[in-house]
């Protein structure tokens, strides 16, 4: 798959440090799951004695909270892959939509459209505050990290600029240079 880069180059150069605050949040997130899940599983097989929902309930839940701890640390390690390095790149916005739970807004889906395949649309939750960091003010295009490792994965930049550890004199030159 191949990435273009835009010509938009508004954040400065790689590498860039994370909040300490969203890596930790990641880990303990994932380590709570792995054992929560792990608990479940050992409970479960010992406490089997007949019981076959028992057994196939925490089996299952166990392998839930396992997988989902490992795409936690798997995007843990993606953004610690792009803040060290990275391609800048402008992708279609294909749009926005708000995600509601029981009538409350709790997230903005943003779905943006891959360059090298037109096809493939990508999708990342952003909290119900944020909005993604627009390359023109027409609002079509965003600006979204890539690694060369998972090019099938971009970061979305949001526009508070966060996790990423700037100055706020940077974070003002890339607000002006996006505000054209």
């Amino acid at each position: 798959m191949i990435l273009y880069n835009c010509g938009v180059e508004v954040l400065p150069p790689r590498p860039y440090r994370l909040d300490p605050l969203f890596i930790t949040w990641r880990v303990v997130g994932a380590a709570f799951l792995a054992i929560w899940g792990g608990g479940t599983l050992v409970v479960a097989v010992a406490e089997f004695g007949g019981r076959l929902f028992l057994l196939v309930g925490g089996i299952a839940f166990g392998l839930a909270c396992g997988v989902l701890a490992r795409r936690i640390l798997r995007q843990l390690m993606d953004m610690r892959r792009i803040a060290a390095d990275s391609a800048e790149v402008a992708l279609d916005l294909v749009g926005i939509e708000p995600v509601f739970v029981k009538r409350t807004h709790n997230a903005n889906k943003v779905s943006v459209r891959l360059h090298g395949d037109a096809s493939t649309i990508v999708d990342q939750l952003l909290p119900p505050t944020e909005q993604p960091l627009f390359t023109d003010r027409a609002r079509t295009h965003v600006v979204a990290l890539v690694s060369k490792h998972a090019p099938e994965r971009p970061w979305i930049v949001r526009e508070s600029l966060y996790p990423f550890l700037l100055s706020d004199d940077v974070r003002a030159a890339i607000r002006m240079n996006t505000r054209r």
